[in-house]
């Protein structure tokens, strides 16, 4: 697996475990865009991630 395929699995749990379908901007698990046009993702030259800031933003649950 690609890394950036890894990055969009590992994103995907997260949005899961934190009940993404409720937070307030909403646009992950768009197969057809770029992680890093993903609302709240920064990612590097290269297109990796580099951070996630969605703060605010009615996230809940477990995240382990």
């Amino acid at each position: 697996m690609f890394a950036i395929e890894k990055e969009r699995a590992t994103l995907t749990m997260f949005y899961n475990a934190a009940n993404g379908s409720g937070w307030s901007s909403n646009g992950w698990l768009d197969t057809g865009t770029s992680l890093c046009t993903w609302y709240g993702i920064t990612c590097d030259s290269t297109g990796n991630v580099q951070e996630i800031n969605i703060q605010n933003d009615n996230l809940s649950g477990t995240i382990s």
